[in-house]
Order: C-alpha cells, then structure tokens, then sequence
C-alpha cells in the first residue's frame, strides 16, 4: 500500500491531474446516496448529470442537472487539494511503516 500512496504523489504532481481527498473530518457527505457523474460543458451544450442505480443509469441535463453541479461543488470546497493532498499522502505513508 506504501507504493500505492508514493505512485498517487507522483501522479498528483502532473499538469493533466488533479487527486482530491474527502477526510473523514469534513463532516456529513454531499453526496451519501453514493456516486454520481456531473458535466459541466461549453455552451450551447447544456449541462449534464447521471446517477447509477440498481435499475439502471439516469440522465438528467439542463436545469435537471443542477443539484448534482451542487453537490460536486461542496464535495469540491470540502476536499483536500494539491499541497493538502501531498502531506495527506505522506502521513498515511509515514503511519504504514
């Protein structure tokens, strides 16, 4: 597991990565009901939402779409970024060996 936290410091410093950590410390989960993909796109392309459920993925796009652009952006300002992640990743490191 320590080579898996080195590899994901490594690949945090890349220009095309971005690695956010949600600690458990932030409080109540934005999103407790589980995963969910959110588009935000240039326009004329409206913004797009999907939520996988045991029957099936929903699609919502629009106005539709907005509680989940919602819900990203506190997930977001919530979670743990760049020098953050970094010092995250090399304490869990640190308390493995």
């Amino acid at each position: 597991m320590r080579a898996q936290l080195a590899h994901l410091r490594s690949v945090a410093t890349w220009p095309n990565v971005e690695i956010m950590i949600l600690p458990v410390d932030a409080g109540a989960h934005a999103s407790p009901n589980g995963s969910f993909d959110a588009f935000r796109m240039r326009r004329p392309y409206p913004p797009v939402g999907c939520i996988a459920t045991a029957a099936g993925s929903i699609v919502v796009e629009g106005d539709k779409a907005h509680p989940l652009l919602r819900r990203y952006d506190r997930l977001r300002s919530t979670a743990l970024h760049n020098g953050a992640v970094q010092r995250f990743l090399l304490d869990l490191e640190a308390r493995l060996e």
